[in-house]
């Protein structure tokens, strides 16, 4: 994992963002990509934390308005006072246009987002953005919240059946393990529709862990009703660091993350977003090289 890609808007969002993605590409030594695109440049300058000169000459307006924006991102690279490789794309621009042309272009192994942004709807907001995107990116996804100030991911929930899928799970465990150090739980809930018991359950996870020779990961269930909500308990009661979940379980990505506030939640699921929040694909189709397939079936293992 060499090349980070963090979208911002300046919002308290994406500067949490930003400096979550900004650690990570210290300690692994990858390349982190600053992305800004400014929408709707007469509104955008109103926001007096936005951009910090003000209101730029009107002659070559939107030129000046991107230098503006470079220079707040250089003072907040600044202030980080490491070495980290940071590259800056600012452009004046429709942001869903401008984000596939670049992800397409450089194709990133990360992307750190916001999981809000503005609420004014006449600027770009990574926030809607995210909330437009998330489940159609071909690439990992680390939301985070402004409030968010542990760096450290230790203990990561996954949300994930580890039959289905299986290999292409096994990977992401072997990532998180690698990526972040990380110990990963498998959370299974059992629920009355579709209950397993322990036994069943234990034996299915060492066929697993034994075929992949996984390492670092348990298995974790917690009996409830509702699947959602028993997520959110059971990720409190084992005080994980990040929840990891397959973008294709749809209801629960809509269900963990913040972006309708109108929404009827109950108190356990506005708690659960102190939770940064991992997706992955887990229907992407792996490679299919011998020199991978030994990497992935054996101990050796790279990002």
């Amino acid at each position: 994992m060499k090349n980070i890609l963090v979208p911002i808007d300046f919002s308290p969002h994406s500067k949490a963002a930003f400096t979550i993605a900004y650690d990570l590409a210290s300690r692994i030594k990858a390349t982190l990509n600053v992305f800004h695109v400014i929408e709707n440049p007469k509104t955008s300058v109103l926001l007096p934390d936005l951009y910090l000169k003000g209101i730029p000459n009107s002659k070559n307006f939107n030129e000046n308005l991107i230098q503006l924006a470079e220079e707040k991102i250089q003072q907040w690279i600044a202030a980080k006072n490491g070495n980290t490789e940071v590259k800056i794309h600012a452009y004046v621009g429709n942001l869903n246009d401008e984000f596939k042309k670049y992800t397409k272009a450089n194709q990133p192994d990360l992307i750190v987002m916001g999981v809000k942004g503005y609420s004014d709807k006449s600027l770009n907001t990574i926030g809607s953005f995210t909330e437009k995107n998330i489940k159609k990116l071909d690439y990992p996804v680390l939301t985070v919240k402004s409030d968010f100030a542990k760096r450290e991911f230790s203990k990561i929930a996954m949300i994930a059946d580890f039959i289905e899928n299986e290999a292409t799970i096994a990977f992401e465990i072997k990532r998180l393990n690698k990526l972040f150090g990380a110990h990963v739980e498998i959370v299974h809930i059992n629920t009355p529709q579709d209950f397993e018991s322990d036994k069943v359950l234990e034996t299915k996870f060492q066929v697993f862990v034994d075929k992949y020779l996984l390492e670092n990961c348990t298995l974790v269930t917690y009996n409830h009703y509702n699947k959602e909500e028993g997520i959110i308990l059971a990720a409190k009661k084992l005080k994980v660091d990040l929840i990891a979940i397959a973008s294709q379980s749809k209801s629960m990505v809509d269900r963990l993350l913040p972006f309708t506030q109108e929404r009827a939640i109950g108190e356990d699921f506005i708690e659960s977003l102190e939770y940064p929040i991992w997706i992955f694909r887990s229907n992407f189709k792996l490679p299919t090289e011998a020199s991978f397939v030994d990497e992935l079936m054996g101990p050796k293992f790279s990002l």
